[in-house]
């Protein structure tokens, strides 16, 4: 959902500095052009890469998005890739101009620990040794650069809720960073407790597919029945926002019973019950998981090339959840997948 500027552009005015978001003008805020980009720094780039003009000198930054579930020491230099290749395309796109693109890095993380990596490239380019005027020689000749940083798990839900932001872009931080493992009640609570930004996100751009991506991945990662889920959703008395959950409900219904799976394995899967068997429910829960990923897959990119398929099928429960999490905003299968 975070490929849609709408909900991208909060996200950004949520991270970057005062003086520079308000030196931003938003509504120029788009997606990098697909067509722009050369085949090989399409196939590199695994995030969400957005272009927007800056007041009063018009000139075009970029903004790049990179989600994070869990800290990653490398991070810093996997982003100078990125700048690097966006300059490289903006030279070869604009041959007579002298100054290089402006890449602004934004990194949003969310998991149970908080980020630890480096932020700046400079802090992996600390050799032990060095006196402190040795150091101050080298510096300037080092290449640098550093990211913002959204750290979720510095923040509380109210925190999230109280941002400047689309109501689907607040629902899915929420989910992303509180739902995530938790406890079937305290899941249902969750839910309860935003149902607000449930309702109105169902009206913004993208809102009816954001919602469904939002309710596979809280049945995905939680146990939180789909019945107790239904039952909240039913406070708003809205069929449109019901109709969001009984489609997700019945593409996994109808995925794990695709194979044959015992009775026991979809209930243990979709509706909850005690009775289905514990090795049903799991092997329903990862096979349903992959064909219900294949179908997103199928329905965003168009029809799955056959590797991807027998990847998708014999994949782990964790790699399935992690591919799943990048489905609310990839753009490429690039992004999915990288």
């Amino acid at each position: 959902m975070f490929a849609l500027p709408s909900h991208a552009g909060g996200l950004f005015r949520s991270t970057l500095p005062a003086g520079l978001a308000a030196a931003i003008e938003w509504q120029s805020l788009q997606p990098f052009p697909g067509n722009l980009v050369d085949p090989a720094l399409q196939q590199q780039f695994t995030d969400l890469l957005f272009t927007a003009t800056l007041r009063p000198s018009q000139e075009r930054i970029h903004l790049l998005l990179e989600h994070r579930s869990r800290s990653r020491p490398w991070t810093v230099l996997h982003l100078l890739g990125y700048v690097t290749r966006v300059a490289e395309h903006h030279r070869r796109t604009f041959p007579r101009s002298r100054t290089m693109a402006i890449v602004i890095p934004v990194v949003l993380h969310h998991g149970p620990r908080r980020w630890s990596a480096a932020r700046q490239l400079l802090a992996l380019q600390r050799p032990g040794g060095l006196s402190t005027a040795e150091l101050a020689t080298l510096t300037p000749l080092l290449p640098q650069l550093g990211y913002l940083l959204d750290d979720l798990t510095m923040v509380t839900e109210s925190d999230v809720r109280a941002r400047d932001m689309s109501a689907l872009g607040r629902l899915a931080l929420v989910c992303m960073q509180f739902v995530r493992g938790s406890a079937a009640e305290t899941a249902r609570s969750i839910v309860q407790r935003n149902l607000d930004l449930v309702a109105a996100a169902m009206d913004e751009p993208g809102g009816q597919d954001g919602l469904q991506a939002i309710w596979f991945y809280v049945l995905h990662v939680t146990r939180l029945p789909l019945p107790d889920l239904e039952t909240v959703l039913d406070d708003l008395n809205n069929p449109r926002i019901k109709e969001t959950l009984m489609s997700t409900a019945e593409q996994l219904k109808r995925d794990a019973r695709r194979k044959g799976r015992a009775e026991g394995r979809v209930e243990g899967l979709v509706e909850g019950r005690v009775e289905g068997r514990v090795e049903g429910r799991v092997e329903g829960r990862v096979e349903g998981a992959a064909n219900v990923l294949l179908r997103l897959l199928s329905a965003r990119f168009g029809p799955p090339a056959s590797e991807i398929v027998d990847r998708v099928r014999t994949a782990k429960e964790a790699d399935l959840e992690r591919w799943t999490e990048r489905i609310l905003n990839a753009q490429t299968l690039g992004e999915v997948f990288g």
